[in-house]
């Protein structure tokens, strides 16, 4: 019966957020960030030179034979002379697959290809060289092990 309430109350909400007429209320306060202050894309996806990177393969920067953000980072200026104007980076997120479709974790990055300062370097450089970075955000290939997967089926 709980469940059945749970559903029920989601549908309500859901039901009535999408009822607003399309208007949207700005926020209060500026958002806090605990990060340095990361450039925003000024390109638009649809008229820009992209580049998909498969990070594992694309350049290794510590010779432990997987590709790494830091690796992206060494071949920017390469990426620049091709005219590439947003990187679009496969799943980084820790995950049991070589492909990372399977995230566990959201809001961390996979250690094999480096830490969340090494991202956050990642966009600042991108961004010298007048790069995007756009990561290919997989909500619906959540791993087993991802906290939504385990508390939904508890």
């Amino acid at each position: 019966m709980q469940k059945i309430y749970k559903l029920s109350t989601l549908l309500l909400s859901l039901l009535l957020v999408s009822c607003n007429g399309g208007t949207t209320s700005a926020p209060t306060s500026e958002p806090t960030t605990s990060g340095p202050q990361l450039p925003e894309a000024e390109t638009n996806i649809n008229s820009s030179i992209n580049y998909q990177i498969f990070v594992r393969t694309f350049a290794d920067s510590n010779g432990d034979g997987i590709g790494d953000l830091n690796g992206i980072v060494q071949k920017l200026e390469y990426l620049e002379n091709l005219g590439v104007e947003q990187l679009w980076l496969m799943p980084i997120h820790p995950s049991s697959s070589y492909h990372k479709y399977d995230v566990e974790d959201y809001y961390a990055i996979d250690k094999a290809y480096g830490t969340m300062e090494d991202f956050e370097n990642l966009i600042v450089e991108a961004n010298k060289h007048g790069i995007s970075i756009i990561m290919d955000l997989v909500l619906n290939h959540s791993s087993n092990r991802n906290n939504w997967f385990i508390h939904a089926s508890a």
